[in-house]
C-alpha cells in the first residue's frame, strides 16, 4: 500500500513538474501589460518554446524583429538572458520583483536615423551603442550603475538646416551618490556633454567645445555651458 502511495506521488508530482516546465511562451506573451514607445504600442506576437526558453516577434511602428529569452538565476533573482535581432540588436539578462529591476550586461546597438521614429525633425547617421550597461532600480531610484555609451559619428541635420559632421562620441557611466552620470568626450578627450539623474530627476548640460565642434559658436571657453535641460523621469 505504501509502495503504491509513494508511486502515485511521485507521478503527481513528475507531472505537475513537467506542466510547470513546459507552460507555453505564448501564456507568457498574452499575459504581458500593453507597452507603448512614443505613443506607439510595441507587440509582440508568434511565441514559440516555453515560459522558461522561448521567442517571439516584436513590430513597433515599421520596425521589427525577434525576442528570445532563456532562464538564468543571478545575484539570487530568477531572471532572463535575452537577445533580441531586427531592427534593434540587443543581449542582456533583466530580472524583476515588486520593487525591483535589475539589468545587467546590456548590449544596445541603435542606428541613428531611427531617431527620426522619436524626433522627426532630426536627422543623423551612424551608431548609437551601449556596452555593458548594468544598474539596479529599486525604490524609485537608479543604484549600480555602469557601462559605456559610443556614437561613430555621422552627419546631421535639423529641420531644413545646413548638415554638420558630427564626431565620435564617448562616455562611462558612473554612478554618482543620487544616481547615475555619463561624461561625454569627443576622441580628443575634450568634455561636450553631461548627463545625469539625481533621484528621479534627467539632466542634461552641453558646452561651449560640442557647439564649437558643430561649428555654432567661435571664442569662448569650452566648458561654457551654453545648454541645459532637465525634466522628471518617472513620479517620485
Amino acid at each position: 500500500m505504501l509502495a503504491k502511495r509513494w508511486l502515485i506521488s511521485t507521478f503527481l508530482i513528475s507531472l505537475v513538474v513537467f506542466l510547470v516546465c513546459t507552460l507555453p511562451a505564448a501564456l507568457l506573451v498574452g499575459s504581458l501589460p500593453p507597452v507603448h514607445l512614443a505613443g506607439q504600442p510595441l507587440q509582440f506576437s508568434a511565441a514559440q518554446g516555453s515560459v522558461w526558453n522561448g521567442k517571439a516577434s516584436l513590430a513597433w511602428k515599421q520596425l521589427s524583429g525577434t525576442l528570445s529569452w532563456q532562464l538564468d538565476w543571478r545575484e539570487g533573482y530568477p531572471g532572463v538572458a535575452f537577445r533580441t535581432l531586427g531592427a534593434v540588436p540587443s543581449s542582456g539578462w533583466a530580472a524583476a520583483s515588486a520593487e525591483t529591476l535589475l539589468v545587467r550586461e546590456l548590449d544596445v546597438s541603435l542606428s541613428a536615423p531611427m531617431l527620426r521614429q522619436f524626433q522627426p525633425d532630426l536627422q543623423l547617421g551612424g551608431t548609437i551603442l551601449a556596452k555593458s550597461v548594468s544598474f539596479t532600480f529599486r525604490d524609485k531610484h537608479i543604484t549600480d550603475a555602469s557601462g559605456s555609451l559610443a556614437y561613430t559619428g555621422g552627419d546631421a541635420k535639423w529641420r531644413r538646416d545646413d548638415a554638420v559632421v558630427v564626431p565620435p562620441l564617448r562616455g562611462v557611466i558612473k554612478q554618482q551618490p543620487l544616481g547615475p552620470e555619463v561624461v561625454i568626450e569627443d576622441d580628443a578627450s575634450t568634455m561636450m556633454a553631461t548627463a545625469k539623474i539625481d533621484n528621479n530627476i534627467g539632466a542634461l548640460t552641453v558646452y561651449r567645445a560640442w557647439a564649437v565642434r558643430l561649428g555654432l559658436s567661435q571664442g569662448g571657453s569650452a566648458d561654457d555651458v551654453v545648454f541645459e535641460t532637465s525634466l522628471p523621469l518617472w513620479p517620485e
